[in-house]
């Protein structure tokens, strides 16, 4: 019994995190395009941009991906890595004229690691313990809610305060997060008897299955 409302509480921490921090993400991530189009970039630069956020997507994937496995942990990598995105954010958005390598930077980082960050907490999720997994589903069901809520907001940001305050609203809703995520338990990660090295990655993408 005492397991079972344990579980319980973990899967409401869950919950908010996810409504609270996916709202968070649909004030940033569904405004890159409009941005850079406010800020005067045409189709094509709009483009080099925006095809530079998968290059960094890939890259910190695989980066934090092996770091997470390396080190045993995705509660650690997540919490520093959501306040760099928080960082970046406003960073990008309180930029707004027309200088296009720092929008590239900036985009393209911020962009790669929302791409990122999204497969880590549903991955950190999955692998909380067999309860949680069990019902992933429906946890994150509330993620799509926290979006469809965040979206719409948005415009009422712009429209009152200007793009500069997207940032700042991100930044809040990633401090109210936290007050979930840094109470809810780590992921459970397979013991293994040797320590991961970058080498095991070649070894994988060798594998013609997991390339394919």
């Amino acid at each position: 019994m005492e397991n079972f409302m344990s579980n319980k509480r973990i899967m409401i921490k869950q919950i908010s995190l996810y409504t609270i921090i996916f709202a968070g993400f649909s004030l940033t991530y569904t405004q890159i395009i409009p941005f850079l189009t406010y800020v005067g970039y045409d189709p094509v630069e709009r483009g080099l941009i925006l095809s530079a956020i998968a290059v960094i997507a890939i890259i910190s994937q695989f980066t934090v991906g092996y770091l997470c496995d390396k080190y045993n942990t995705i509660k650690k990598f997540y919490n520093i890595i959501i306040v760099v995105f928080a960082i970046l954010n406003a960073l990008m958005y309180s930029v707004t004229q027309y200088v296009f390598f720092v929008h590239l930077i900036l985009v393209a980082l911020s962009g790669g690691i929302f791409r990122m960050i999204s497969g880590l907490i549903e991955t950190w999720t999955i692998e909380t313990n067999e309860y949680i997994r069990d019902r992933f589903g429906s946890i994150r069901a509330f993620g799509a809610i926290g979006w469809a809520l965040g979206a719409p907001l948005t415009s009422l940001v712009i429209v009152r305060f200007g793009y500069q305050a997207i940032g700042l609203s991100f930044a809040l809703l990633v401090a109210l997060s936290m007050l979930f995520s840094l109470t809810l338990p780590d992921a459970k990660k397979l013991a293994i008897n040797q320590d991961l090295r970058v080498k095991d990655i070649k070894i994988l993408m060798e594998n013609p299955s997991y390339s394919l």
